[in-house]
């Protein structure tokens, strides 16, 4: 898809760094691989608002984890669309401006 990729070994060093050397070297759009599956890292603010604003029904999922018991799988980062969408209902309420700037003294 021409999108630059970094396929170096990245064992021992903590992800924020190796993540931060990649995007040195390859700009603002990264592919990698988590194991066969392959990722993208983006660090373009106008690119990161389109696809979580704009494009986002295109998006709805979000990575999976391996255990389907474990209660991370089940909050709002984690959860499949149909779950995650009455999760983020719940949700929105709470971060309304209002009470976004009622909160601010804290």
């Amino acid at each position: 898809q021409g999108i630059p990729n970094d396929l170096s070994s990245k064992s021992g060093l903590p992800f924020h760094v190796t993540d931060n050397e990649s995007h040195r070297k390859y700009g603002k759009i990264v592919g990698y691989y988590e194991g066969l599956k392959p990722c993208l890292s983006i660090t373009d603010p106008n690119l990161i608002r389109k696809i979580l604003i704009t494009e986002f029904h295109s998006f709805v999922n979000h990575r999976e984890l391996t255990d389907e018991s474990e209660h991370m799988n089940k909050g709002l980062f984690f959860s499949r669309y149909p779950n995650w969408k009455r999760i983020r209902a719940i949700h929105s309420p709470s971060f309304s401006t209002g009470k976004l700037k009622a909160m601010k003294p804290m």
